[in-house]
């Protein structure tokens, strides 16, 4: 009683808290009581209180502790933000509506309805029934209380609405239902064995409220109503005949049927048999009309059971045959409207009166056995006669014939006769039979050419034989056929060995497989030399070694048919054409092996002239000839060999893991690719799909002492079978990655691939990647010969897919691994947190890895592994600011890495493993761009005389900003060889100033920010002039001057070739550059005037190359596509052509007009197949690619980019680098395959107007 008191207890102080005013309460309950389950029970009561459903809400927490009621105190901690108030009026119970229902006769339901148990007061009460669609309601049977309805009573088909007026107790109501005759039909024909309904009601009361029924009642009626099932008996009858017992069940859900009949209707060839009907086992006289049979039942409410016996037609048992009876049968009552229930059985009966078949074949002697069955049936038959016409095709072996009764016993109650002369065996029964008989006996093929060769006979080519009974005036035929094979010779191709030293096939050739059969016993009476083995005589085997191949002598071994070694039987001669030679005839099988080598090695880089990269097949054939035939037998083998030149495969991802482990194997048997492919540099190139960040530090490479086999697949430890291999040594030159094309690189080692390898390095999934995706990655394999690339793009490349699934969100599931957190604020402020910021992070080899982008002031490098060297640079500052010269790790000083470091300018450092916490702070503090520069002094002297000379200096005040260029006029100076920079002071060359004019030369100084300066030279020359000042004596005798030699005749230098080709008009390019400096300035929201982008941005739109967006924004880092790069290039060249030559891609193309002119002149040269693909993003390389058709240049390769050796631009790359029209990155790549941006293309365009105008332009 105590739990029940303590819950009474919760329940008063949940009412206790609705009508009071509160803002926290706290409540100590005593007891001594020891713990149970009531503090659960009053916990889990409290939480459902819904507080909030009473007058006023709550904005804050509700908080119920649920202690353990047994100790001393309860916490209980309510907040509210106001006062609750409850009415504590006690609300009357809800009547109820309660309802159930079963089966009361036959299919009738009884149905009760409960309304109103609790005995409140409900007015207006009206009960609504909803009557099933399979349902028809007796009305008459409507009970209220157990009399009749007191109110009005509306049955409507679908629903019955009974009115019950105001009540205050109890009311029960009854009624019965019929299930519909149409719903029951419905349910045999389906094949339901039941019919299920469902009924439900619900009570309309109390100015339209509703109360459903608590719960809807199912009430199932059965339907195994009729089945019918039939037995078949198999003794023979005195009629000769077999007979069939039927049986039929009805009304086995025991419902009630008033006058049932069963009519059932016999099959033809059933004839029913008097007097064998019984009714639940009493016997009974059925109406019979014609093939009917009539069962009268009457009234039923139980299961009836009707047994009777038909006899089959004897004609059915004369003849071979299989009948299926079908019998059907009705069931009918009154009151049906339809034509009954309907259902019927069938027994199937086979006749097997007289047959004959093959008996079997053997391939050894070539012996044919025949089986003639008699009587199966057992049926009475007047003494037969057998006849068997033996085929022309065939020889009967005299004396094998034999005969059997039903027990296996030999029997003698006839006789055998044989005609020779016919061909025509017979046997006669002396009486009549009344059982089984079986006669058996041999015979040979007539002629032995398939026998002795390879066939497999078909159903027009078996052994076939017809024989015959005859009984009295009934005779039947029966043919049966057998089936046989033969084989001669068998050819398999039986594995290929990965031993580089031989890189041996081995084949096996079996010969006379039917000799490994035992020949069939001679019977008792006949010749036993018919039952002897088939010999061949002199059988010779001719093999066709393949091409590429080389037949081994050494390798040839013999064996018999129990795989024991023979000597001197086979005679080997030849090596391309081979031949075996059996020095006696044969009886038995022989087992031929020998082996070939591969020695055209090119098998495994191609096939049929193409480039293959997977498995190869070799096909051998042999032929073999014999005396015993005139037919010869070829048979021919498959040995695929497995290989791969590039082979990758993905190892299945562990749930959880953020990362896939790929592996790559290569020429897996070891052949000198070098050789084969005339290629001298060899490298793999593996594109990343988005979302995937290459571990540079986990690539590793393995060589094998010899050929591999490749897995199929790879288990999930990765583990392939192959052994540890050796370790190829790596470093920076093999490893090249860009984080930003996601571009993984592999520079084969040595440039040599002669050996098996295999490369495996691990990608992460970046933060980005959602759980479930999947990545497919393909790799392909690249070769040059002197810098040339060598066409095997696309040929060698393999790829997989792997999925990746987790739970963990952020850094989690990439394994133990640190990371490294960039801050970022104002040099000047450290509260003001920059964004917009780039950062890359570098590997030890130089390789960038991650870049990412700074949000308020912060990033994340993550998947940093631990006692490994990593850079992270600034690569571009947030909008406003200077790159950082001030950086700290974990709060100490650090300095970038000088020119030449692995990555220059960026800040290096080493997560050892030790370090806590599992990550390094690196903070770096950004100076704001200032407007203001000068320069001092910004005057000086220059004497030219010799003596006097001097370089001449300047510095420079930049705040933030840098020394973009220094131009004398309209010409730039060169830096390294006009002047120099050094920190923040610039030094003027002597060379160049000595030839410089008398005069004051002006240089102007022009910077990222802020305005030009202007350095003015006075340039003086004091030397003094020849013959001015005294005489001296020579202190030597005087070198006397040179007699003039005799004048050459010069030949006409040809004049320097003009910088465009052909059709490029220089003078329209300055009129357009011209028109371009006076035009106004157009500005970008996008693009500030204090970033490095500007002017060129800028002066291309003024020169009309390129334009924004209607928004003011003008996207630099947008791609472009190849045709808006040629309307570009049209536009900047002021390009123009008559002709109108189209690619077959671009005809009514908005870009179409400068495509053409391009084409015209040989600028565009378009793809292989006469596109153009106008809209497809134009790569950089592309982009060098038109240029270098504009320009009258030469192409020399330079090495200068990692990335672009032996890239089918390599050549143009350089040369445009050198001339200062394209840069790379800072790492030393160019990036030729990735798409190029609005502000690369316009950059580039601009740089080759410049280079024509003499470096003039002011764009950078």
């Amino acid at each position: 009683m105590r739990k029940y008191a303590k819950i009474l207890f919760m329940f008063l102080l949940v009412i206790v808290l609705l009508i009071s005013s509160f803002s926290n309460v706290f409540i100590t309950y005593v007891s001594a009581a020891s713990t149970d389950v009531t503090r659960e029970v009053a916990s889990q009561f409290i939480q459902s209180v819904d507080i909030r459903t009473k007058v006023g809400t709550m904005s804050g927490a509700t908080l119920i502790d649920t202690p353990d009621l047994e100790k001393d105190t309860v916490p209980l901690t309510l907040k509210a933000d106001q006062a609750f108030q409850a009415d504590l009026a006690l609300q009357p119970d809800k009547v109820t509506v309660q309802k159930n229902g079963a089966l009361v006769n036959g299919t009738d339901i009884g149905w009760t309805i409960t309304v109103n148990k609790e005995n409140v007061a409900v007015n207006n009460a009206v009960l609504v029934d909803m009557i099933p669609d399979s349902q028809i309601l007796n009305e008459l049977s409507i009970r209220v209380n157990g009399g009749l309805p007191p109110g009005s009573v509306i049955d409507n088909g679908s629903s019955l609405s009974i009115a019950l007026g105001n009540i205050t107790t109890r009311q029960v109501i009854t009624f019965t239902t019929s299930l519909k005759e149409t719903a029951l039909l419905a349910a045999l024909e389906a094949g339901d064995p039941s019919i299920p309904v469902r009924n439900t009601a619900y009570l309309e009361h109390d100015d339209n409220e509703t109360t459903n029924v608590d719960s809807p009642k199912t009430v199932t009626i059965p339907l195994n109503i009729l089945s019918t099932s039939g037995s078949y008996d198999a003794t023979t009858t005195v009629n000769n005949t077999k007979n069939i017992t039927w049986t039929i069940v009805v009304n086995e859900a025991e419902l009630a049927f008033n006058n049932a009949i069963i009519k059932d209707t016999l099959p033809a060839g059933l004839t029913y048999i008097a007097g064998t009907a019984t009714v639940n086992g009493t016997s009974v006289t059925p109406v019979t009309s014609g093939s009917e049979l009539t069962f009268n039942l009457g009234n039923i409410t139980n299961a009836v059971t009707i047994t009777y016996e038909t006899e089959i037609e004897p004609a059915r048992f004369q003849t071979n045959g299989s009948y299926n009876f079908i019998n059907e049968a009705v069931l009918t009552w009154d009151g049906l409207t339809g034509t009954g229930v309907e259902k019927n059985a069938s027994v199937g009966v086979g006749s097997n009166f007289f047959n004959t078949s093959g008996a079997g074949y053997n391939r050894a002697n070539g012996v044919i056995s025949w089986s003639i069955d008699i009587n199966s049936e057992n049926i009475n038959w007047a003494a037969p006669t057998i006849t068997d016409s033996i085929p022309s095709t065939q020889q009967y072996i005299q004396g094998s014939v034999r005969i059997v009764d039903h027990q296996g016993s030999a029997y003698a109650g006839g006789a055998f006769n044989y005609n020779t002369g016919t061909s025509t065996l017979r046997y006669t029964f002396g009486s009549a039979i009344n059982s089984r008989y079986t006669i058996t006996f041999d015979t040979k093929p007539a002629n032995t050419d398939n026998i002795t060769a390879n066939f497999i006979s078909s159903s027009s080519s078996h052994f076939s034989n017809t024989a015959s009974i005859s009984s009295g005036t009934i005779t039947r035929n029966s043919t049966g056929t057998q089936s046989y094979t033969s084989n001669v010779l068998k050819k398999d191709a039986e594995g290929y060995d990965l031993n580089v030293a031989g890189r041996k096939i081995t084949w096996k050739l079996t010969v006379n497989e039917n000799g490994a059969t035992t020949p069939s016993a001679p019977k008792a009476g006949t010749d036993p030399s018919l039952y002897a083995a088939i010999a061949l005589p002199n059988v010779s085997i001719v093999d066709t070694i393949p091409a590429g191949l080389t037949f081994i002598p050494s390798s040839v071994r013999v064996l018999d048919r129990n795989s024991n070694p023979v000597t001197g039987l086979v005679t080997v001669s030849g090596t391309d054409v081979v031949t075996f030679d059996f020095n006696s005839n044969i009886t038995e099988q022989y087992t031929i092996y020998f082996d070939t080598a591969i020695t055209d090695l090119s098998k495994f880089i191609s096939q049929n002239s193409t480039l293959n990269n997977g498995n190869f097949n070799v096909k051998n054939e042999a032929t073999l000839i014999h005396d015993k035939t005139t037919r010869s037998t070829t048979d021919s083998a498959t040995q695929t060999v497995s290989n791969h030149i590039v082979s990758k495969k993905g190892i299945p991802t562990t749930n959880g893991n953020k990362y896939i482990d790929w592996v790559v194997y290569l020429n897996s048997n070891a052949v000198n690719l070098n050789q084969l492919l005339d290629v001298d540099r060899f490298w793999l190139i593996d594109n990343l799909q988005a979302g995937l960040e290459l571990d540079t530090t986990s690539v590793e490479l393995i060589a094998y002492g010899g050929a591999i086999n490749v897995p199929d697949n790879l288990p999930a430890n990765g583990n392939d079978g192959l052994g540890a291999g050796t370790p190829v040594l790596l470093d920076g030159s093999h490893i090249v990655y860009d984080a930003t094309t996601r571009e993984f690189r592999f520079n084969i080692p040595n440039d040599t691939i002669d050996k098996a390898y295999k490369l495996s390095f691990r990608t992460y999934v970046t933060e980005t990647v959602a759980s479930g995706s999947r990545f497919s990655n393909m790799i392909n394999l690249f070769g040059s010969k002197d810098n040339v690339a060598v066409p095997i793009n696309g040929a060698y490349q393999s790829n997989d897919s792997r999925q990746v699934t987790f739970l963990e969100a952020g850094s989690m599931g990439y394994g133990n691994l640190g990371k490294l957190i960039v801050k970022q604020a104002d040099l000047d402020d450290n509260n003001v947190k920059l964004s917009g910021a780039t950062f890359a992070l570098y590997d030890q080899y130089g390789n960038k890895v991650q870049e990412k982008v700074t949000v308020n002031g912060e990033l994340e490098f993550n998947r940093i592994k631990y006692d490994l060297p990593y850079y992270v640079k600034e690569v571009a500052a947030p909008t406003g600011y200077l790159l950082s010269r001030n950086a700290s790790v974990d709060g100490t000083p650090t300095t970038v890495t000088p020119i030449g470091a692995v990555v220059e300018n960026a800040i290096p450092l080493t997560l050892t493993a030790s370090h806590t916490p599992k990550y390094l702070e690196l903070v770096f503090a950004n100076e704001e761009i200032s407007s203001t520069v000068f320069i001092s002094p910004v005057s000086v002297n220059f004497d030219k005389k010799v003596s006097a000379q001097t370089d001449v200096r300047t510095t420079m005040t930049l705040n933030g900003n840098t020394l973009t260029s220094v131009a004398n006029g309209l010409t730039l100076l060169t830096l390294g060889t006009d002047y120099t920079v050094v920190g923040n002071t610039v030094t003027f060359l002597k060379a160049y100033l000595a030839s410089q004019s008398v005069g004051t030369t002006n240089l102007i100084f022009t910077f990222s920010g802020g305005a030009t300066q202007t350095l003015a030279i006075t340039v003086s020359e004091t030397t003094p002039a020849p013959g001015s000042g005294s005489a001296s004596v020579p202190s030597s005798t005087p070198t006397p001057e040179p007699a003039p030699e005799p004048e050459k005749e010069i030949g006409s230098i040809p004049p320097p070739k003009p910088f465009y080709i052909d059709g490029v008009n220089m003078d329209v390019i300055k009129a357009l550059v011209a028109k371009a400096n006076s035009a106004p300035v157009v500005s970008f929201k996008d693009v500030p005037a204090i970033t490095p982008n500007a002017k060129a941005i800028g002066f291309a739109t003024k020169l009309g190359i390129i334009n924004g967006y209607d928004d003011g924004s003008f996207r630099a880092r947008a791609t472009i596509t190849r045709a808006e790069f040629a309307s570009m290039l049209v536009r900047a060249l002021g390009l123009t052509s008559e002709g109108s030559p189209e690619f077959k891609d671009t005809q009514g193309h908005w870009a179409a007009n400068a495509i053409a002119v391009l084409k015209t002149l040989d600028i565009a040269k378009g793809y292989l197949d006469g596109t153009f693909k106008p809209d497809q993003s134009i790569t950089r390389a592309e982009i060098v690619a038109m240029l270098s058709e504009v320009m009258n240049t030469s192409f020399v390769r330079n090495n200068k980019f990692k990335d672009v050796i032996g890239h089918w631009a390599e050549a143009e790359i350089g040369t445009l680098s050198d001339m200062g029209i394209v840069k790379g990155t800072p790492d030393g790549v160019f990036r030729p395959n990735a798409n190029a941006t609005r502000y690369e293309s316009l950059l580039m365009i601009l740089r080759m107007l410049n280079a024509s105008l003499d470096h003039s332009l002011n764009v950078e």
